[in-house]
Formats: structure tokens, sequence, C-alpha cells
């Protein structure tokens, strides 16, 4: 590793976006500014994100690009700089989507204690990213040559890093939000896009500890309002199941499940979205316990941070926005907030004596339940 760490940055930029960028340039002194050339063309971000990556500064040796709709924590230069020189030839995201899976995933780590998890889905989070030098301008020679413009620059960006064999990591507590302004490139149909966890600062207790990926991870899927144990790129076989149909959870506590209905919130039963809330809650914290990932007590005390009661705060609009009301959700977010964190401390405990499942541990289990189901009677 180089005894030095020089960091240049950028923002990919559309013209509409002009307040946002001069906000951007007024906290970040320096920022180079990289138009869409096209801005009437097609609609999609590689074009600025090629010029991006591209404006790599002679001498750095790592290189940040912002979009223009991003919020940057306050002291986010010191964060890049010292997340590059702990991690200098991964790809670094520095914001994940709060309906994401790979937020479920970063979620765990701030609850074990980690400060890094892996990304697992099927793009990498480019709100903000940083990149090694050589690999920057390697991308944006890449898409500057992305011409069909048919793939999201998301997408055709991790295909690309996956290609170079460049580990694609997320920073937790995120050091950048999301700006809620209109979508250029029309995802707007998306809601909002708000981070997974997100302090406005960078925090001072970095462990320098990454998050082993499991091969199994539950999640509250935003489309079906269902929590979902889906496997993970570390599993060898490919797995997707409601969580409620292969763990025993014990219902959300009555305490609980009076305040919920008496806030206006639909009725904590099974396939119910507060329920569900639960189901994942619960089976973070067995899987953090039941995976050899920590204590109950850490996860206790990891739980109760800023940044644990962030995590958890993200999980019910990640997750739930598209079936509960945003009003209801912004409302009522500290008893959502204390649903999810009762959760994963229940499941903590219970995942002392339950180790957590593989892929084929389920795909054992239920194959046979399916091949009965399906017999003749």
């Amino acid at each position: 590793m180089s005894a030095r760490t020089m960091l240049s940055a950028a923002v990919m930029a559309h013209p509409r976006r002009s307040v946002a960028v001069a906000r951007l340039r007024q906290q970040l002194p320096g920022l180079n500014v990289a138009l869409d050339p096209r801005p009437d063309g097609p609609p999609t971000s590689v074009r600025s994100a090629a010029i991006a990556w591209g404006a790599v500064a002679p001498d750095a040796t790592h290189h940040l690009v912002l979009e223009d709709d991003a919020l940057p924590c306050t002291d986010l230069l010191d964060g890049c700089t010292a997340l590059a020189r702990r991690f200098p030839a991964a790809a670094v995201a520095l914001f994940v989507n709060d309906s994401a899976r790979t937020a479920a995933v970063a979620r765990m780590a701030v609850w074990s204690g980690r400060d890094v998890a892996p990304v697992i889905d099927i793009y990498v989070p480019t709100q903000g990213l940083i990149l090694p030098a050589e690999t920057a301008r390697g991308l944006a020679a890449f898409l500057s040559a992305h011409d069909d413009l048919a793939e999201a620059g998301d997408i055709a960006t991790l295909r690309y890093l996956c290609a170079e064999g460049i580990a694609v990591l997320v920073a937790v507590p995120n050091l950048v939000d999301h700006d809620d302004l209109s979508s250029i490139i029309g995802n707007d149909d998306h809601g909002r896009r708000g981070s997974a966890c997100y302090l406005g600062h960078r925090s001072d207790a970095g462990t320098c500890r990454q998050l082993e990926l499991p091969e199994l991870i539950p999640y509250l899927s935003e489309s079906t309002t269902r929590s979902i144990l889906t496997s993970t790129p570390a599993a060898d076989r490919s797995f997707r199941g409601r969580t409620a149909d292969l763990l025993a959870v014990r219902p959300l506590p009555n305490d609980l499940a009076r305040r919920s209905e008496a806030a206006g919130l639909p009725p904590a039963v099974p396939g119910r979205p507060v329920y569900e809330l639960w189901v994942t809650a619960v089976a973070s914290g067995m899987l953090l316990t039941g995976g050899g990932h920590c204590g109950p007590d850490e996860v206790r005390r990891h739980a109760a941070t800023p940044a644990g009661r962030a995590a958890a705060a993200s999980m019910a609009p990640g997750g739930l926005g598209r079936s509960v009301p945003r009003s209801l959700l912004a409302n009522e977010a500290g008893l959502l907030t204390d649903i999810v964190l009762h959760g994963v401390t229940v499941g903590a405990d219970a995942g002392v004596t339950r180790r957590w499942p593989t892929a084929s541990d389920l795909l054992s289990t239920v194959a046979p339940q399916r091949r009965e189901a399906a017999a003749p009677r």
C-alpha cells in the first residue's frame, strides 16, 4: 500500500441540477463538475459519469465521484481518504438505498460493530463512490464506449468492476444521503430513495472490520411487503423463500402490537406490513448470533448507538413505503424504530441456541415438503 493517499473528486451533473451542484461546490471547494454533454438526449447517467470518472487528478491515488443530488456528510473528504487508505484496491460506495438488499447487509454490519459490508445487488450505488485512480480511468473509457445506453449506469459500473476483479464494498454509516429531487432518468416511481444508515457526519467508531457475507440474509421486500430469506453471492446454491415460512418467530409483543394499532398502522398479524417488519428484524438478530458474527450483548450495544438506531429507522421506510402511506411512516417513525430494535435483540437472544441455516440446509428441507404437497392424495 502506498504511504500517501491522494484523493481527487468530481460530480456527475445535469444542467437542470445547477442549484444542487452549486451547493456541492460550496461544501467541497475544488470539486470538478462533469456536465452531461447531451442533456436533451435519452435520459441516462452514463454520459456525465464517463466524464466524471475521467477527471482523475494526475497525482491522485483514488478518485471520488458524486451524483448531483448527493447530500455529503460534514467531513466527507476526511472520511473518503480514510476509506481509501484502509481499502486501497477496492471500490467503496458511500451510500446504499434503504430498500436495497445491500441495505439489509449494511444494517447487520452496523448492529455487529462492522463499518464496511459487501455490495450484493445487481448494481453498485453510485450516489457516492471511491475507486482507485487507475480503475477510475478504466471505467471512464468503458463508459465512453458504452454508447447504446440500454444499460443503467450503476449496472454498467458494477459489470466493469466485476470484470476487473475489484471488490465492491459499502461504508456504514453512509457518508452520503440522497436528496429528494425529481429524477432526471425517470426513477420517480421508485419512491423516496434514502440512506440505509446516515448520521450527517463521519462515525468516529471505525472498527476497520468488514462483515463476512452470510449465505442467506433476511430482507424486507418493498415490492411485495414480505420478509424474504434470499441467498447471497456467498452461497453455492440459489434460494429464496418467505422468512415466516422458514423460521420460527414469536409474535410481536402485545404492548408493541397495541401501540401500533392505536397509531393507525395495519394490524400486526402474519402477512401484514408491521408483522413482516418484525419478522425481518428478528431474523436479522438471529443471523448475527446464530451465524457467529457476534454475541447478543454486542448486538445490544451496537444497536443502541446512533448508527444502530439510524439503521433500524430506515427499515420501515425502505420496505413498507409502497404499502403504508409515507406520511404515516414518518409520523410513527419512533414506534417503528422501537419495533425493529426490539426485534433485533429478541432475535439475537434466540440465535444463541440456533445455528443460522445455509441455502443448502433450507433447500434440503423445503424440497421434500414441496414434493409431499404435490403428491396425489
